[in-house]
């Protein structure tokens, strides 16, 4: 039995060693893996940081962009407004010559003479939009046979 015995103890001390090896490679894969979350919060740190950094860039940047596009939309606005002042003011001309027509053309029916209408207000470009639409025409200006002139709703009599 002393042979069993001996067997009992080697077996013992082989459970006994094996435990002891685990521990002891359970304690290293542990500090390991307490290295690695250092290094890997240092890491996510850094990352961090640079990424605050190109926000903050990336924000200067935009700002100065919409400074820029704000005074380009100001600058095309006041430019609109220039146009669509010019527009009206053309029109106003533009009416202004059709009404002397309207009328010129009512004296005449009523067997009057020519009718000089007065100038009116903002008409100086009036005598070049209609020279302008007479060129459209391509036939001088005149009507093709068998239409009548247009009289302005606001010119009738």
């Amino acid at each position: 039995m002393s042979g069993a015995k001996e067997a009992m103890h080697s077996l013992t001390r082989e459970i006994i060693g094996a435990c002891e090896a685990r521990a002891t490679g359970i304690a290293t894969i542990k500090r390991e893996v307490s290295t690695q979350k250092q290094a890997t919060a240092a890491q996510l740190q850094e990352l961090e940081k640079a990424h605050q950094a190109l926000a903050r860039k990336q924000r200067a940047e935009l700002a100065r962009g919409r400074a820029a596009l704000t005074q380009t939309e100001q600058q095309r606005k006041a430019r609109v407004h220039g146009l669509m002042k010019e527009i009206a003011q053309e029109h106003a001309g533009a009416r202004a010559e059709w009404q002397g027509l309207g009328r010129t053309l009512r004296a005449r029916r009523n067997g009057g003479g020519a009718v000089t209408p007065p100038p009116a207000p903002g008409a100086e470009g009036a005598e070049e939009l209609a020279s302008k639409i007479k060129g459209r025409r391509g036939n001088g200006g005149a009507k093709p046979s068998g239409q009548t002139a247009r009289v302005p709703v606001g010119a009738r009599a």
